[in-house]
């Protein structure tokens, strides 16, 4: 139960959802919409990415143990789940509003939860996470109340979204080890710790 509830936020999932609905809000004309999303993911995405390397390579260092690698599918299910819920609520009456709110923050809870619950992070590691994936919902928010964006309807969200969830289910798409050597090879080489 739990590595089902966890491959909600595995990049192998993310990643080909994230460029559907991009793909998606192209197509239905919300172009400003389209380019904040895009923005988003790449803030989100890279800002996880330099902490991952910043806290592998240097964490121990400098007193941060615990904290050795923030939680990517945790900031990343923040990110796909709390703007997608933004944006399939624009424009909705406040109680639809509020359950597809209340249903995506559901759904981030439990990837965070399943995490620790793996003993894949700690504790502190999905807080590093949520942290960065709600900053980044925060912004997107922040924006999208200012460009006036159409409404979206969320049936298609839900159709490509539970698509993806059975075409890939089982194939996670895993940069850690990647990221750690890169981190590495960053703390030998270049020592970035100083």
């Amino acid at each position: 139960m739990m590595h089902t509830v966890t491959s909600l936020g595995d990049s192998g999932l993310l990643l080909p959802a994230s460029v559907c609905v991009f793909a998606y809000l192209l197509w239905r004309g919300a172009h400003s919409v389209a380019l904040l999303w895009a923005a988003t993911l790449a803030i989100g995405l890279g800002t996880t990415l330099v902490a991952k390397l910043g806290f592998i390579a240097c964490g121990s260092s400098i007193g941060l143990a615990a904290l050795e690698s923030p939680s990517g599918h945790t900031s990343f299910a923040a990110i796909f789940f709390g703007c997608c819920a933004l944006i399939a609520g624009f424009g909705r009456p406040a109680w639809q509003r509020l359950v597809i709110l209340a249903t995506a923050g559901t759904v981030i809870l439990l990837v965070a939860i399943s995490r620790v619950a793996l003993r894949a992070h700690t504790a502190e590691e999905v807080v590093g996470g949520l942290a960065i994936g709600c900053a980044c919902v925060g912004l997107f928010a922040w924006a999208h109340a200012r460009i006036d964006p159409p409404a979206v309807r969320l049936r298609p969200f839900a159709v490509v979204f539970a698509v993806l969830v059975v075409l890939l289910n089982g194939h996670s798409l895993s940069a850690e080890p990647l990221i750690r050597d890169i981190a590495h090879k960053l703390r030998i080489t270049m020592d970035v710790c100083g």
